[in-house]
């Protein structure tokens, strides 16, 4: 039972290292594409398409 909990031991360790090398690997391509930035909280040009106000209204 033991041995079988080395061994179990053992490949998991070895499956860390390769997961831990390919990440590594792949962190500057994720880098190097670029981001959407997403509002944290409503601005006036976000709200004014939802909800139009009276700056927006032609009507009289």
């Amino acid at each position: 039972m033991d041995e079988l909990r080395l061994e179990a031991y053992e490949n998991s360790q070895i499956y860390k290292q390769k997961v831990k090398i390919g990440t590594i690997h792949l962190d500057p391509s994720k880098e190097s594409r670029p981001r959407r930035v997403v509002p944290t909280r409503p601005t006036r040009s976000w709200t004014s398409r939802l909800v139009p106000g009276p700056a927006d209204s032609t009507v009289q």
